[in-house]
């Protein structure tokens, strides 16, 4: 298809249909894009709006220029706190110069700073244009005197309210309180309760006279103080609030502390007074319950598990001292009590303290920290972001550690803990607990930097401090990136997605032009595509990605270099430059971190399971990966693996992986064994992924078979037959079934009491044994049979023989305990039958030269 050339702007539309006899039709629209419809301008009479919180104005838009086709124009807005009405309008080639309306709207919100923000119209085919909208808070603030309270028990007080500035109508303020205990009435001089206060506008208005109210503490029995928040607040009113502390006026018992931490074989002393006078001498007991090592009294010399205070008339308000010592012992536990303070006398309520004692045979333990943006030397946070500390302790502690998290500086406002408090057990000391810190928005444009503490009894270095850095977003012209570190493999090709890492960079807001930015590596081995990135008036707020790899090279070991982003060529301090920015990168070597498994030797039985652990040695600067490899046994070793994938990441890498080892059953008597070895996956020369052995030992899994039952049969075949003196017969032995698993010794013929078992076939060799192993159960084993000497009564040696034509009928033979029997068992050599054949007949004959019989009959 062609599109012919006309002098015209206009996009044209045609259709090609297709048909055929006995084909079903079908078509397609083409649209044919002109070459001289050109991108085309706003028309815009106002670019700039004033705006009062929670007003409405609309703004007028149009082309300048008649287009070819239409145009749609997107509106999208730089901040919440301003909206509109229409997120699109359409122009086309007839209604291109009729003015369209779009109504902003200033959104109102609890707070009283002036904000400003952009409206930005942007499309396909249209130079982008901006309306910039500033939004004044018209929240009135309130006068209070004073804004605390303090108030007796049952009595009363007042404060006062205000309006700050003329307000253009009437504003109501509402008043609430925090607690039943302490009421208010904002018309003391009406009858009932009054909730709310009224101020008037205008020139006769009331709203710059002060206005009072009454705030009441309501009479109770208990001797604790109370206290109380009052709220105010209304439309268009920035809400105060007024702080109320009662003072009770019964008569309690007040302590000097409620709760002491003591080490083990030390002191510490609170003291107890009573709050008022009573009308009688109040006698108060202290009694200990916990730990008997804790012991209480009113000198170090009366230390014990009870003792008493007395209070008159005249020493009420003086406070007496109570010690608390935590007796030394020979154990590492910590020990703790309540000392439970009664008094008898003016209705007193009790009181407790509570004491804990640090055992002095539990030594200090560090800790271990893990910046989840591994910018470890720059913690640095976006304004609206989160971070993510892990915590855990180098060392197993003896009893818990309470590792309390605070803020310091002066700005700990800006920003916020997920957690004030970690605790670490025996069990769970090396599981790395999360603690996020929260980077809060804020309307200047001024960074800031907070010291985040982690602090605890009995560890070592205590204090630990981190500075936090907040990168604040609201600076004119900055680069936000969506990350400020990446971690990746060494070999990772730009020419391969998978092995490569991105991060992606975009500008905070509009400029008058177009902006190029440079991106620089600090190393030579880490490569970036591409190296600069141009941002447009249409396309600033886009995220543009930028894709990191890493040369590959023979040296052992991991490492790091940083991006840094900045302006071209531009100095950073000329006026309306881009802030320079940088990004760490971390390069890991595969070669530098290794695998550990534990055990490396597992006998599991056939049927049944048993556990090993896999952990990596080193910490790495990206997810790792393991991958456990099975090799060996064949047949005679099956087993299966729960996981066969573990990954490792750069807060878990030194937590072992249980991984569970299964020996699969099977009918034969076989055993055997398998190799297990942890591989890695890497990237190779080609820049691919692939798996490579770890540089740490392998685990041997041996499998003991369930259906090896200790023992076996024997096959003899052979004649023997005619066995004269030094005669000798021929005899093969071999076992008649496989002997299972393989055998610490061998099994063995022993030779029968008249016959000689020679199996290296010598005639003089002395008497042994032939042995039968587990491996080669099948093969016959062959041996040499001759007749035993024995000697007559008078000493004469002789010969016995054997002789027939026929074999013997049974030949007997033991096989010795060993090789998986319990016991020494008898077997039988039986030959195949013979027809003819009558018994065998024993003869002797003399075995010396000297003549005669030896007197032995057959």
């Amino acid at each position: 298809m062609s599109a012919l050339h006309d002098a015209d702007k206009f996009a044209h539309e045609g259709t090609i249909t297709l048909t055929g006899n006995r084909i079903t039709s079908k078509s397609m629209k083409v649209s044919v894009v002109d070459d001289e419809d050109t991108d085309v301008r706003l028309d815009l009479p106002a670019t700039s709006q004033q705006l009062d919180e929670g007003e409405s104005e609309p703004f007028r838009v149009r082309l300048r220029t008649q287009p070819g086709r239409d145009r749609v124009v997107t509106l999208t807005s730089t901040t919440d706190s301003i909206r509109f009405n229409r997120a699109k309008l359409t122009f086309t080639s007839t209604d291109w110069d009729t003015y369209q309306s779009v109504s902003v709207t200033a959104i109102k919100d609890d707070d009283s700073l002036n904000e400003t923000g952009t409206v930005r119209l942007s499309g396909d085919g249209v130079i982008s244009a901006s309306v910039e909208t500033s939004v004044t808070d018209n929240d009135i603030g309130l006068i209070v005197s004073p804004t605390s309270l303090t108030v007796d028990e049952g009595g009363t007080a007042t404060f006062t309210v205000k309006l700050a500035e003329q307000p253009g109508r009437d504003r109501t303020v509402a008043l609430k309180s925090s607690s039943k205990k302490v009421t208010f009435d904002t018309d003391p001089d009406e009858e009932g309760i009054q909730t709310q206060l009224t101020f008037t506008a205008g020139e006769d208005g009331d709203w710059d006279e002060p206005q009072t109210v009454r705030v009441t503490a309501a009479q109770d029995d208990d001797g604790n103080h109370e206290s109380a928040t009052l709220t105010l607040s209304g439309t268009r009113v920035v809400t105060s609030s007024v702080a109320v502390a009662v003072t009770d006026d019964d008569v309690a018992l007040s302590l000097s502390a409620t709760s002491l931490t003591i080490d083990e074989g030390r002191s510490k002393t609170f003291t107890v007074r009573l709050t008022k006078n009573s009308s009688a001498n109040v006698t108060v007991t202290l009694v200990r319950s916990g730990d008997t090592d804790i012991k209480i009294g009113t000198t170090p010399a009366s230390l014990g598990s009870k003792t008493t205070l007395n209070f008159t008339s005249s020493n009420w308000q003086t406070p007496q001292n109570v010690t608390v010592k935590g007796e030394a012992d020979d154990d590492y536990i910590d020990d703790n009590a309540t000392i439970n303070l009664t008094a008898v006398g003016a209705g007193i309520l009790p009181v407790s303290a509570k004491v804990s004692v640090i055992d002095d045979e539990d030594a200090d333990v560090g800790l271990k920290l893990w910046n989840a943006t591994k910018d470890k030397n720059n913690n640095r946070i976006a304004e609206g972001g989160t971070l993510m500390f892990r915590v855990s302790l180098d060392a197993q502690p003896k009893n818990d550690r309470v590792i309390d998290l605070t803020l310091s500086g002066d700005n700990t406002s800006a920003v916020t803990l997920s957690t004030a408090r970690l605790i670490f057990t025996p069990g769970n000391w090396s599981i790395a607990q999360a603690v996020t810190i929260t980077a809060a928005k804020d309307h200047n444009r001024d960074d800031e930097t907070v010291t985040f503490n982690l602090s605890g009894t009995r560890i070592v270095g205590s204090p630990r401090t981190e500075s936090i850095t907040v990168l604040d977003n609201n600076a004119y012209n900055k680069l936000i990136l969506d990350k400020t570190w990446l971690g990746l493999d060494e070999g990772a090709d730009l020419k391969n997605f998978e092995t490569i890492r991105t991060f992606t960079v975009r500008m905070s807001s509009s400029w008058s032009i177009d902006r190029t930015v440079t991106l620089e590596p600090s190393g030579l081995h880490v490569k970036l595509e591409p190296s600069s990135l141009t941002f447009t008036l249409k396309d600033w707020y886009i995220p543009q990605t930028v894709k990191v790899g890493a040369e590959s090279d023979d040296k052992k070991g991991n490492r790091s270099s940083r991006i840094t982003i900045k302006d071209g060529d531009r100095e950073e301090e000329e006026e309306g430059v881009l802030r320079t920015t940088s990004l760490m990168v971390q390069v890991q070597d595969p070669k530098y971190i290794g695998a550990d498994l534990s055990p490396t030797t597992l006998s599991v039985n056939e049927g049944r399971s048993k556990t090993f652990k896999v952990w990596v040695t080193d910490e790495p600067y990206a997810n790792r990966t393991v991958r456990l490899d099975v090799s060996g046994g064949g047949q005679n070793a099956p087993v299966t693996l729960d996981k066969t994938v573990l990954t490792f990441t750069p807060f878990n890498w030194n937590t072992p992986q249980t991984v569970t080892v299964s020996a699969d059953q099977d009918a034969d008597a076989n055993g055997g064994a398998v190799t297990i070895r942890p591989q890695f996956r890497v990237i190779n020369s080609a820049g691919d992924y692939e798996w490579v052995n770890a540089d740490s030992p392998s685990l041997t899994v041996s499998v003991v078979d369930d259906d090896d039952s200790g023992g076996t049969g024997l096959n003899v075949s052979g004649v023997l037959r005619n066995l004269n003196g030094d005669d000798a017969g021929s005899l093969t032995v071999s076992l008649a079934a496989s002997p299972g698993n393989d055998r610490t010794d061998s099994l063995q013929i022993l030779r029968h009491s008249n016959l000689m078992l020679d199996p290296d076939r010598i005639a003089s060799g002395s008497l042994s044994s032939l042995a039968l192993n587990a491996d080669d159960w099948s093969a016959p084993q062959a041996a040499t049979v001759r007749a035993k000497p024995v000697s007559d009564k008078v000493g004469n040696m002789i010969k016995v023989n054997f002789t027939d034509t026929c074999p013997v009928d049974v030949l007997p033979f033991k096989a010795a305990a060993g090789a998986g029997m319990d016991s020494a068992r008898n077997f039988s050599a039986i030959p195949p039958p013979a027809e003819g054949c009558g018994r065998a007949i024993l003869s002797v004959r003399r075995f010396s030269p000297s003549p005669g019989k030896a007197g032995m009959s057959p």
